[in-house]
């Protein structure tokens, strides 16, 4: 019997996953405006199950656009600096905004800035809330908040569109209430089980200007679901990422037995991309991966994609995913067959070098350079 899974889907708005968020009250004075109508638009529904809330919030959408901007991560996306490089011309004063960013970033723990800006409340409001439940030191927050008014108007018209297209979001999730039932089944199979306690998802859904249903964020974190055609399959992405990390000691284990270079991360990422596949788990892996070396290592940026070793990883893993899925297998059945292909692909040469945070921090100085 599946255990209860609630499913908050929060798009640009939210709180940590498995983390109650018990805040200290707010003066009445913060308290009205954070009450205050229009601060947040919210749509509550139940599809397969799941509850669902899908909520707009301004300051996570900026705070999610100035994270990716920053490069504090590897794992960054281009694609919100090449939305603002359209339209702006970043000032010096932007560009030390950024660096600030980037610096807290690095230095501090993400779950005080996501439980503090990963909000609908206004950013002036959720700075002082963040002050009031000590999420970050009051000199970090105000920090932030500098940040974030900077660019809040800047994102705004982007902002504005893609607030327009929640309801358009909504539908296509009911309209595939059964593709999410069956990913829920199926992986609580996979899975080996729930939890003894309900499982709670937080999603972050970050619309940015380009396309694509993708997800990203650090395994145990929110999640951001970029909203387009295929945010279906980005909610689909985030259910099958928790419940493959909810083994995430294994999958650690894994990977230090498998070695030649392979990182825990590494395995969930191409695990889950290799069971969201499932329209190609028959197709040649040979086909897909001349594809991807075709393509080569580098983003739209010219900076190095972090993705594609576990990208092409999940091709040669999509075959056995799905045999495992139709043979009733658990993953901890499978984990011992996933060695071998990351093993041949080093030895083929088709697994480039980790992007590494030195090479990030390189691209960061040229870039900010040229702008």
């Amino acid at each position: 019997m599946i255990a209860s899974l609630r499913l908050v889907i929060a798009l640009l708005g939210i709180s940590l996953a498995g983390q109650a968020r018990a805040d200290v009250p707010l003066p009445p004075g913060l308290a009205a405006m954070a009450a205050s109508p229009g601060s947040n638009e919210s749509v509550i529904t139940n599809v397969g199950g799941l509850d669902l809330e899908l909520n707009m919030g301004r300051t996570a959408f900026v705070f999610a656009a100035v994270d990716e901007m920053s490069r504090w991560t590897p794992r960054y996306k281009p694609s919100y600096h090449e939305w603002l490089d359209r339209r702006h011309v970043l000032t010096n004063q932007e560009r030390l905004l950024l660096t600030d960013h980037e610096r807290l970033r690095r230095a501090l723990p993400e779950r005080g800035f996501y439980l503090s800006f990963g909000t609908n409340d206004s950013i002036e409001v959720a700075t002082r809330r963040s002050e009031l439940n000590h999420w970050l030191k009051v000199a970090d927050a105000s920090s932030e908040r500098a940040v974030l008014d900077h660019f809040a108007p800047l994102f705004a018209p982007l902002y504005d569109e893609r607030r327009a297209r929640l309801g358009e979001f909504r539908d296509r999730l009911l309209g595939d209430a059964k593709v999410l039932d069956t990913t829920i089944r199926q992986l609580t199979r996979f899975a080996g089980g729930m939890p003894e306690q309900p499982l709670t998802l937080v999603l972050v859904a970050a619309p940015n200007g380009s396309e694509g249903g993708n997800v990203s964020g650090i395994n145990g974190t929110p999640q951001l679901i970029e909203m387009s055609d295929e945010s279906d399959r980005g909610v689909r992405h985030a259910i099958a990422r928790a419940f493959i990390n909810l083994h995430a000691s294994r999958l650690g284990l894994a990977a230090a037995q498998c070695g030649s270079g392979l990182e825990p991360l590494e395995l969930s990422r191409a695990l889950v991309l290799a069971y969201l596949d499932d329209q190609n788990d028959l197709r040649d892996p040979e086909i897909d991966l001349q594809r991807s070396v075709a393509r080569g290592n580098v983003r739209s940026d010219g900076s190095r994609d972090p993705w594609v070793r576990s990208g092409r990883y999940s091709i040669v893993l999509r075959r056995r995913v799905h045999a495992a899925l139709r043979e009733g297998k658990t993953l901890e059945e499978l984990l011992p067959a996933t060695c071998e292909p990351w093993k041949k692909l080093v030895a083929d040469g088709l697994i480039p070098p980790p992007v590494t945070q030195t090479d990030l921090m390189s691209k960061n100085d040229g870039k900010r350079r040229r702008d």
